[in-house]
C-alpha cells in the first residue's frame, strides 16, 4: 500500500494557520462613523501589506478590521492581531510580542519581517492612544 500524499498546504502551514486563514473574521473595513485610527504597513512590492482600522474608546480598543495582502502566514497573523486587539485596554498593548505569533503559527525565519510589520501597528497604536 502506498502512503497517502499530503496536500502542499498541509505540509507548509500548521493547523493554527489553516484555521485562521479559513476564517478571516476581522477582514474588511469599519464604518467611518466610528472614531477610527488607521494604520498601513508594508507594501505589495515587499510581499505583505495591511491596512488596519481601529475603533476605540478612551479606555480600550473596541473593534478592529483589516485589509491585507500576503501569504497565508501573514494573513493568519493579521487575524491573530485583530482578535488579540479587540476589547483590549490601551495599557495592555505592551503585552504584545510578535514572537508569540511566530511560535504559534510556526512562521519560518524568512517571513519574520512580515511579523515585524504587525509590531509596527502596535507601536503606532501606542503612540496615538487617547489620553
Amino acid at each position: 500500500m502506498q502512503p497517502m500524499a499530503v496536500p502542499m498546504s498541509e505540509q507548509t502551514y500548521n493547523l493554527r494557520v489553516r484555521e485562521l486563514f479559513a476564517q478571516l473574521t476581522h477582514a474588511g473595513s469599519l464604518n467611518p462613523a466610528h472614531d477610527l485610527l488607521r494604520f498601513t504597513v508594508g507594501a505589495h512590492e515587499q510581499g505583505a501589506y495591511a491596512d488596519f482600522s481601529v475603533a476605540h474608546g478612551k479606555s480600550c480598543i473596541e473593534l478592529v478590521r483589516y485589509q491585507a495582502y500576503g501569504c497565508p502566514h501573514f494573513l493568519a497573523a493579521c487575524e491573530w492581531l485583530a482578535s488579540w486587539l479587540e476589547g483590549r485596554a490601551w495599557l495592555e498593548l505592551s503585552m504584545w510580542d510578535w514572537r508569540d505569533v511566530e511560535h504559534v503559527l510556526d512562521v519560518p525565519a524568512n517571513k519574520r519581517a512580515r511579523l515585524l510589520l504587525l509590531d509596527d501597528v502596535i507601536g503606532q497604536l501606542r503612540r496615538l492612544q487617547p489620553g
